[in-house]
């Protein structure tokens, strides 16, 4: 309603779709879908509202810096959530490798326990530990 007024007084050089694209909401909505999502023709239609009103201005900019920002932050949320899924597979992998360590050194241990265990009584005597 704000830029549909002004925008039937404003010469677009003969663009049809200009001249008639702020006049109902549904043409609204698709002008600013094909603008701001789309990328397409921004300058054709906008640039002659701003010069005919500089305040449409802080529309069409606010418009295109709340589109942009949404698709940036979608693109960081993505980078985000692959980067949080790399952690959880090294973060699992660092235990399984700390817990198989565990075992081998487990292992180690009680290797050398039994070759100091010279008499195979399963125990250690104060003798053998010497």
């Amino acid at each position: 309603e704000l830029l549909g007024t002004g925008n039937k007084t404003i010469d677009h050089g003969g663009n049809a779709w200009c001249e008639t694209a702020l006049e109902s909401v549904l043409r609204t909505v698709l002008y600013f879908f094909q603008t701001l999502v789309a990328g397409d023709s921004w300058g054709t239609c906008s640039i002659p509202i701003v010069e005919a009103e500089p305040l449409s201005y802080f529309i069409f900019a606010g418009a295109l810096v709340t589109v942009q920002l949404g698709f940036t932050n979608l693109i960081l949320a993505i980078i985000v959530d692959k980067a949080v899924c790399a952690r959880q597979v090294d973060d699992d992998d660092i235990v399984k490798t700390k817990q198989r360590q565990k075992i081998e050194l487990g292992a180690k241990l009680m290797e050398i326990l039994k070759q100091a265990d010279e008499d195979d009584s399963g125990t250690l005597s104060l003798d053998e530990m010497k």
